[in-house]
C-alpha cells in the first residue's frame, strides 16, 4: 500500500494513538484503527484488506501494514465484533493464588466483623452521661481495636492492612434532642445505608451463596461463624440471677404459658424511680447474656451491629417508616388499646391461635399496603436479618428446633408466607405512635421456649425512661434505641419504664407455639390426632410430663458456650 493512500490524521484517545484510514479505491473513510505494536498471526493477517479493497494473497501477508483497519466480522444475526488483538501483560512477583487467598480471608473477616462484635468499654449510656451533650460528636473509644487489628495482621500482607483498619464506631444510641454524627451525615446525604456500594453488592451476593449452602446443610439463614462467636461471647459479661426456669409458668404440654395473670400484670410500671424504690436493681446496657441458676442463657442484652456506623442511621429510617405507615393509618380500639399497653400495634405472619384447626396467615385487612410497604422496607429486613443472626450465635439449639419445626411446615403448606426471607421467626408486632410503653405482662401464646426478639426503635433518652423490667427478677435494664434483646416473652412477665423525653416505638419477631405443637402431632390438632391415631396419641400424651424439661436443654449453657470459644 502506497502512503498516499493512509491519511495522516490522527487522534488521541485514551491515551492510544488512533489513525483514520481510508479503504479501496473510493477512499471511503472507515473505521479508526490504533497503531499496535502487537505481530499478527497467519490467520489474523488473512483478515486484513489490502489496498484494493481484497483480502491479500499468502505472498503479500508480510507486507500488510499493521496500521491498517481490521475487518469487523459478523455473525449470521448480523451482530459485529472486533478483532482486535489481545496483547498479554506479564507481572513479576505475582501470585494469583496467594492474592485470591488473601481476598476471601479478608472479605471473610470484614463479614464476621460487621455482623457482629464486641461491645466497647464506653457504652452508649455511659457515653451520655460521661460527656455534655456539645461532646456528642466525639467517638468513644474502641475496647478491642488492638485485638481486631493483631487478626488482620495474621490473614493480610503489609500493604493491604491500612485499608482494612477498623474505624471508631460512633456512639450506640439515638438520644433526645442530639442528632449522633452518623444520622447527621446521612441527612446531609454523606452517608446513605440505603444505598450500596460495589463492594457491598459483590459482598452481598456472596453472602447469599452462603446463606443458600448454609440453609440446605441445615446450618439456618445466618450460619454461626468460630470467629463471631469468639469476639461476641468471649467478651460478654454474664447477668447471673436467681431464675429457676423449671419453675416458669408453662402449659401441661410445653408449647405455650398459663394464661392466667399473674400479681402487677396488666399494670404499668411506672417510673425508673419508683421501681428503684421498690427494690429493682439497675443494669446498664450493654451485650451481655441473662443466665438461669443452673448457668442456662434463658435471655441476651445483645445490643447493636458493631462496628458499622450506618446501623443506627438504617435504625432511624425503620423508625421513620414505621411513624409514617402508622401516621396514615385509621386504628380500631382492639388495635390500640390491648394487653400490652395503650399504643397501636399491629401484628403479621403465620400464626395458630387457640381454638385454631389449621395455622393461618394474619389477616393484614385494612392496613394491607402499609404492612407490605413495610414488611419490603430495607432497613427493617436488615433488621430481621440481624436478629436472626443473633438469635442463631447465642441459642443455637434452639435455632435449630425453629427450623426443623418450621421448615417442614412452610414446605408442606404452601399458602402459609413468610414475612422475611432470611429470618427463621415467622411473626413480627409493629408497635407504633411514638410512646410505645408496655405494661407488665406476658405474651401467653407465644412458644414458651422460644425467644422474643425485641429492637427499641425512637429518639428517647435511655437513661431517663424506655427501660425494660423483669418483675420476676426485680430487674431493671437500660434498652437504648437500634438495640435488641431477646426474652423469653411467653414465661417472663417484663414491661417498660415510661420515658421522660423524644419519642419510642419497637418491632418485635416472635413465634406462636401453637405451631409447634401442630407439627409435631403431624400436622393436625391434638384431637385430630386422638382420633386418627389413637396409638400416637398416646405417646404424645406421655412426653407432655417431660417436655418443658427436655425443651430447657436447647438454652445454651454458657459454660459450654465459652468451653467453644476457647477451642476455637
Amino acid at each position: 500500500m502506497s502512503s498516499s493512500t493512509v491519511c495522516d490524521v490522527k487522534k488521541r484517545y485514551k491515551g492510544v494513538v488512533w489513525q483514520r484510514v481510508p479503504i479501496g479505491t473510493t477512499g471511503n473513510e472507515r473505521e479508526c484503527v490504533p497503531q499496535s505494536p502487537v505481530a499478527l498471526t497467519a490467520l489474523q493477517r488473512g483478515n486484513l484488506l489490502n489496498d484494493s479493497g481484497t483480502k491479500p494473497g499468502p505472498s503479500s501477508q508480510a507486507d500488510c501494514p499493521l496500521e491498517i483497519l481490521f475487518r469487523k466480522h459478523s455473525t449470521r444475526s448480523g451482530v459485529k465484533f472486533s478483532p482486535f488483538v489481545i496483547a498479554p501483560i506479564y507481572l513479576k512477583n505475582f501470585n494469583l493464588a496467594t492474592s485470591v487467598k488473601y481476598a476471601v480471608e479478608a472479605a471473610d473477616y470484614e463479614d464476621d466483623v460487621l455482623l457482629t462484635a464486641p461491645p466497647d468499654d464506653i457504652s452508649a449510656v455511659q457515653f451520655w452521661e460521661s460527656a455534655p451533650p456539645t461532646d456528642v460528636g466525639k467517638r468513644a473509644p474502641e475496647a478491642h481495636s488492638t485485638a481486631t487489628v493483631s487478626i488482620i495482621d495474621t490473614i493480610l500482607p503489609p500493604v493491604i492492612q491500612t485499608s482494612l483498619a477498623p474505624t471508631p464506631s460512633p456512639p450506640k444510641a439515638i438520644f433526645g434532642g442530639h442528632q449522633p454524627p452518623s444520622l447527621k451525615r446521612a441527612a446531609d446525604g454523606d452517608l446513605d445505608p440505603g444505598k450500596r456500594s460495589k463492594n457491598a453488592r459483590v459482598h452481598g451476593k456472596r453472602a447469599k451463596r452462603q446463606a443458600e449452602r448454609a440453609k440446605s446443610e441445615g446450618n439456618g439463614f445466618h450460619p454461626r461463624r468460630p470467629k463471631v462467636v469468639s469476639a461476641v461471647v468471649g467478651h460478654a459479661e454474664p447477668i447471673l440471677t436467681k431464675l429457676n426456669a423449671t419453675a416458669l409458668p408453662t402449659t401441661a404440654a410445653g408449647y405455650t404459658a398459663q394464661p392466667a395473670k399473674r400479681p402487677g400484670e396488666g399494670e404499668y410500671l411506672g417510673s425508673l424511680e419508683d421501681l428503684l424504690k421498690d427494690g429493682y436493681h439497675l443494669i446498664k446496657w450493654d451485650g451481655k447474656p441473662l443466665v438461669s441458676d443452673d448457668g442456662r442463657v434463658f435471655g441476651v442484652l445483645v445490643g447493636q451491629v458493631a462496628n458499622d456506623r450506618s446501623w443506627i442511621a438504617s435504625c432511624q429510617k425503620a423508625f421513620e417508616a414505621i411513624q409514617e405507615g402508622g401516621d396514615h393509618e385509621d386504628f380500631v380500639e382492639a388495635e390500640t388499646q390491648h394487653c400490652r399497653g395503650n399504643f397501636p400495634a399491629i401484628n403479621v405472619g403465620v400464626t395458630m391461635g387457640f381454638g385454631a384447626t389449621y395455622p393461618t396467615n394474619l389477616s393484614r385487612g385494612a392496613h394491607t399496603k402499609m404492612l407490605d410497604r413495610l414488611l419490603k422496607d430495607p432497613h427493617i429486613i436488615r433488621i430481621a436479618n440481624f436478629v436472626d443472626a443473633a438469635f442463631n450465635l447465642w441459642a443455637p439449639d434452639l435455632y435449630r428446633r425453629y427450623t426443623e419445626r418450621l421448615d417442614p411446615l412452610f414446605n408442606k403448606l404452601q399458602y402459609l408466607r413468610r414475612i422475611f426471607d432470611k429470618c427463621v421467626f415467622p411473626t413480627a408486632a409493629f408497635n407504633f405512635g411514638g410512646n410505645v410503653v408496655t405494661k407488665a405482662h406476658r405474651d401467653c401464646m407465644n412458644s414458651a421456649i422460644g425467644w422474643c426478639g425485641i429492637i427499641a426503635l425512637g429518639t428517647f433518652n435511655p437513661t431517663r425512661g424506655g427501660h425494660i423490667a423483669f418483675p420476676d427478677l426485680k430487674l431493671v435494664v437500660e434498652f437504648p434505641p437500634a438495640s435488641l434483646i431477646f426474652i423469653p416473652s411467653a414465661t417472663l412477665t417484663h414491661g417498660n419504664v415510661a420515658i421522660s423525653d423524644g419519642e419510642r416505638a419497637s418491632f418485635t419477631l416472635y413465634c406462636s407455639g401453637g405451631l409447634f405443637r401442630y407439627v409435631v402431632n403431624g400436622y393436625r390438632t391434638e384431637s385430630q390426632l386422638a382420633k386418627d391415631d389413637p396409638k400416637e396419641y398416646s405417646r404424645i400424651c406421655e412426653l407432655k410430663t417431660t417436655r418443658w424439661m427436655e425443651d430447657l436443654k436447647l438454652y445454651s449453657n454458657i459454660d459450654a458456650l465459652l468451653q467453644e470459644v476457647e477451642n476455637d
